[in-house]
């Protein structure tokens, strides 16, 4: 229990020097008068620790912190000058930041200019200092009885050794590496070796899969894949061989191919006679690495060329590559190490992360060789072969700096050689505290329950051993040089007591730099959900006393085990199963492992509540087909008679069928008194003008559910020819030789005028080459991705870009000689009045002597085309009242009263290119089951095309229906990409279907109400009913008719 004088709280400075730039109040830095009350939960150092502790009282932590703060560049350049630099920085400019997207690009920067070697500075410098024989690495392998030790001297020859070979095969310096190691000795020595040479390593953690593997070979491209045959984990041996034959299979189908392939011996999980071999690619790390030389030179590197990449869970599924650079990294987890665990050339040190994470790289291989210290690996499970292993080995080595998760503290053993104990990964509760802390540490070890993450490099909050007193669950105060601000959902600063989002002020040495190949996505996800502020993406609670409290994850993003994996991986996993529906992942405090993944999976046969491992497939075979390395006793809800079977209608389809079919009568009836609304008379685009291209493109979306079912091609392509017939016979029939209306009770087809080609003949000829793309011209590649799913369907594009080739073709390169036409003399005694158009041209786009006009007149005859008034009769050339009709100008041009029609042959080939732009839509709705996928993919499609299509426009492709012109079939499918979407989150995805219902049922009878209303059939039959007499019919009874 606390008494008076026992605490004493902290305030920030309220303004600093001139150029040290304004800080916000926090609780942290100068002492204050504050006292504990009689209540708080305190835990105090004892003295002796206190006294022999790098910073022995707050005092002392204040004066360094302060410092950090009002003098960054100083603080940091004194530590920095404590190791080796080939070439000093720029001592006026020790560090650069903008954290600020309102201010540009967000920039980091540290040491620039200065030349070093990260690995130098772990190896060679200790070893030039004396501790060349001391250990640097204990290994304990998975069965008892298994160890090995590597001393300074000897970890530097087998670096160098690696280095060497590395340099054979091609590695330089800025090539990336990728590590697929269990902790083996091997993972840092390879992790060293790139860094030795410059190259940059990327390390996977083995607990992933081939898919997971995959993604990251094709983002980073390496020049090499480094790898082992198997590892045990327990009782279970893991196939690594395997999963990365398949990871570099999927990569090389994807463009990205490996040449070497160096693959590490591990003889206790499995023989060399049963690992899968390729021999122009495979490579035994023992039989090649050792024949190299112990020496190699160092590669000096600037401090802002790049160490490492890391890849982590991100909320959208897709991993980010966060990329770490060398001169600050290395002087940040140096020195976090150093304080926070209160580093003393003694100790023994123990980490149980996998350098599969963050963890692993900064306190299991750069932070603890940086201070010359002694670490424990450890290949194998912590409650294998029995659970007091963790303390045996603690016992074996006499481990005195121990640092884990959490969620090991299960077994009740203590060990007398602890000093100091550490806690990472996940927020710790005050009750697992307290017993890791009497228990685990006999009330005599400091915790440091530390707060770090990918993007940081190291500590950023966290106790340092002996200074100030603790209370269990609060990871303190901030360390050396970081201003953690606690922020609202506006992005306020919240001072004193509080709880919200915990953010970043200011850059330190350690901060990532960017993620790999997405800057946007770096500012996107960091800086700009609060500007000026860098956004860690947990949430944080300050007391009364300036202690930190870690809330959790506030985004997408799961804590298991300490391992942060993204909800939407698991949910992408699960859903790839071919039992699951629909699944929903969610995170669930849970008293041992803080949060366990909940899933709920939808399943469409059977009500069941089971344990993961109980269920169709094993938590093992989900880990080892997707995600697994969680090791959680995750819970399966699965629920029968889902209410989203995957195979359901989707209303979203109907909405906009029956939207396109509202708009359709709407300009048809409204637009000859609106002509805003009506058809364009040439160039640009109306309401009326995006009709069409919304129909061929639902019919080119649903062409994607339709056939995906359909096993034999034959039937498929016969249902294909019959549908399409159907559609050219209802086009001849409804528009033939007659233009039917509500005063006109005949009906027939008059072949000498008849209509060949209409709205319902293009729909036809682009349903029906779609759909025969989609039969014949599908892959059988396994959809994973964006890339793969245009990878799958790479004819169809073929198809559409010759489609496309072949209309430009002939659009511009067609030659259009003068013609003639003729139009009935009013005096119907005489000769039809003939007119000539004068062209000789090529490549014209006006109303006169385009192609596509010739085409029609060549093909189908004067004769055979649209009826009406053609479109441009509203053109200002034509019309003394543009843009509608209008008495002819003293001086139109001929070809005003010249028939054209506005749904040409030629300029049906870009319709089938909407058609085929439809068709992708509907393969994402096939291949992706997220919500959140499908309308990101649409998105990113639909706003790629309306950005190609005004671009066009500017650059003097027109936008223009009559002619369909590339940018009008941009623009108009685009924003046909963005209707859609909208709809479909409206009403499938958030289900509000009842304000769209009207529309949904004209959706599910579109045709038919086309049939009836658009072409005025119903309007026909109504009239033909009379009685006694043809003038006696209901039209004319209620004034319609005349």
């Amino acid at each position: 229990m606390a008494t008076t004088n026992h605490l004493r709280h902290v305030e920030l400075l309220t303004t600093l020097p001139s150029g040290a730039g304004e800080i916000s109040p926090l609780n942290a830095v100068i002492l204050g008068e504050a006292l504990a009350s009689e209540e708080d939960d305190l835990i105090f150092s004892n003295k002796e620790f206190s006294n022999k502790a790098h910073v022995s009282s707050p005092q002392k932590y204040l004066e360094m912190y302060k410092r950090s703060i009002v003098d960054s560049a100083g603080f940091w350049s004194d530590i920095a000058s404590q190791f080796y630099w080939k070439q000093r920085w720029d001592e006026h400019c020790v560090y650069s930041e903008n954290l600020d997207v309102r201010n540009g690009d967000i920039r980091i920067q540290w040491f620039k200019g200065g030349v070093t070697n990260i690995c130098y500075n772990a190896l060679d410098t200790n070893i030039q200092a004396g501790l060349g024989d001391k250990t640097a690495f204990f290994w304990e392998g998975n069965d008892l009885g298994q160890d090995a030790t590597l001393t300074f001297s000897q970890l530097l020859n087998k670096v160098c050794q690696l280095a060497n070979y590395l340099k054979d095969i091609g590695v330089k310096k800025g090539d990336a590496v990728v590590i697929y190691l269990p902790m083996l000795m091997e993972l840092p020595i390879a992790m060293l070796a790139c860094a030795r040479i410059g190259a940059v390593h990327s390390v996977v953690f083995v607990g992933f899969s081939s898919e997971s593997l995959s993604q990251r070979i094709m983002d980073c491209k390496p020049k090499a894949v480094i790898t082992c045959n198997a590892v045990r984990r327990g009782s279970k041996v893991l196939n690594l061989k395997n999963i990365v034959d398949a990871a570099l299979a999927e990569s090389t189908n994807n463009g990205v191919s490996i040449d070497v392939c160096l693959t590490c011996e591990n003889q206790s999980a499995m023989t060399r006679e049963t690992t899968k071999w390729q021999i122009d690619r495979d490579v035994w790390w023992q039989d090649i690495v050792s024949k190299y030389p112990t020496t190699c030179e160092v590669e000096w590197v600037d401090a802002e060329d790049p160490l490492f990449l890391l890849y982590t869970s991100g909320s959208t599924g897709k991993p980010k590559g966060v990329l770490h650079t060398t001169g600050g990294y290395m002087i940040y987890t140096a020195t976090t190490f150093k304080y926070a665990f209160d580093y003393k050339p003694s100790d023994i040190y123990w980490c149980t992360a996998d350098c599969g994470w963050i963890t692993g790289h900064s306190y299991v291989t750069y932070g603890p060789l940086l201070n010359g210290s002694t670490v424990v690996i450890f290949e194998g499970a912590p409650n294998y072969p029995d659970s007091g292993r963790c303390w045996d080995i603690v016992d074996k080595y006499k481990v005195t700096l121990f640092y884990t998760a959490p969620t090991l503290f299960v077994n009740r053993y203590s060990r007398k050689s602890l000093r100091v104990l550490g806690s990472v990964g996940e927020p710790i509760n005050p009750s697992a505290w307290r017993w890791f802390y009497n228990v685990v540490g006999d009330s005599r070890c400091p915790i440091s329950d530390t707060w770090l993450q990918t993007e940081t490099g190291g500590f950023m909050i966290t106790p340092l051993p002996g200074t100030w007193p603790q209370k269990p669950g609060s990871v303190t105060f901030p360390f050396f040089g970081v201003l953690p601000i606690i922020v609202d959902e506006k992005g306020n600063e919240i001072e004193g007591e509080c709880s919200g989002y915990l953010c970043i002020r200011n850059s330190w040495p350690g901060a990532f730099r960017t993620l790999y190949g997405d800057h946007e996505r770096y500012e996107t996800t960091y800086f700009k959900p609060f500007p000026g502020y860098y956004y860690s993406g947990d949430g944080c609670s300050r007391d009364k006393d300036g202690y930190h409290w870690l809330t959790g994850r506030v985004d997408d993003v799961i804590n298991v085990s300490g391992h942060r994996i993204g909800i939407a991986e698991i949910e992408s996993a699960l859903v790839s199963h071919r039992q699951c529906a629909e699944a929903a992942v969610v995170g669930v405090e849970h008293e041992v492992d803080l949060s366990p993944a909940y899933l709920y999976r939808l399943l469409d046969f059977t009500d069941l509540i089971l344990k993961m491992d109980d269920l169709i497939f094993s938590n093992k075979d989900f880990i080892d087909l997707k995600n697994g390395g969680s090791n959680s006793k995750s819970y399966l809800i699965v629920i029968g008679g889902a209410e989203v079977p995957s195979g359901r209608r989707l209303v979203s389809l109907d909405v906009f069928r029956g939207l396109t079919v509202a708009l359709m009568i709407l300009v048809d009836d409204a637009g000859g008194f609106l002509p805003s609304i009506n058809h364009s008379p040439w160039n640009g685009v109306t309401l009326a003008d995006f009709v069409v291209p919304f129909f061929i493109f639902i019919v080119g979306l649903s062409l994607g559910l339709t056939y995906k079912k359909m096993t034999s091609r034959v039937d498929a392509t016969t249902k294909a020819v019959f549908r399409t017939l159907k559609l050219l016979g209802l086009g001849l029939l409804l528009q033939g030789g007659y233009i039917h209306g509500i005063n006109d009770l005949s009906y027939g087809v008059d072949l000498d005028c008849i209509r060949w080609w209409g709205i319902l003949q293009r729909i036809a000829l682009a349903y029906f080459l779609t759909a025969l793309c989609e039969i014949w011209l599908t892959g059988d590649e396994e959809v994973k991705s964006e890339l793969s799913l245009l990878k799958k369907y790479r004819y169809q594009w073929v198809v559409a870009a010759a489609v496309t080739i072949v209309y430009l073709s002939l659009l511009y390169g067609l030659y259009v000689p003068d013609w003639e036409f003729q139009i009935p003399n009013k005096d119907t005694s005489h000769e039809p009045m003939t007119f000539s158009v004068k062209c000789g041209v090529r490549g014209d786009t006006g109303p006169a002597c385009n192609a596509v006009g010739m085409v029609d007149r060549a093909v189908f005859g004067l004769k055979h085309l649209y009826k009406r008034v053609p479109i441009y009769a509203r053109t200002k050339q034509c019309s003394t009242k543009s843009p509608d009709h209008g008495p002819l100008p003293p001086n139109a041009p001929s070809w005003c009263q010249a028939p054209f029609d506005p749904e040409g042959l030629l300029s049906s080939m870009m319709a089938i290119v909407t058609c085929l732009i439809g068709l992708h839509y509907g393969h994402i709705i096939v291949h992706f089951k997220d919500h959140k996928d499908r309308i990101m993919h649409w998105m990113i499609s639909a706003a790629g095309l309306v950005f190609i299509g005004f671009i066009l426009e500017f650059s003097g492709m027109h936008v223009n229906k009559p002619l369909y012109t590339l940018s009008y079939t941009c623009v108009t499918v685009g924003v046909a990409g963005i209707l859609f979407t909208g709809i479909y989150a409206l009403v499938d995805k958030f289900g509000y279907r009842w304000p769209t219902f009207v529309l949904e049922w004209m959706g599910m009878h579109a045709l038919m109400i086309y049939v009836l209303i658009a072409c005025n059939l119903l309007p026909i039959i109504i009239h033909g009913i009379y009685w006694k007499k043809p003038e006696n019919n209901i039209l004319r009874l209620i004034g319609i008719g005349s």
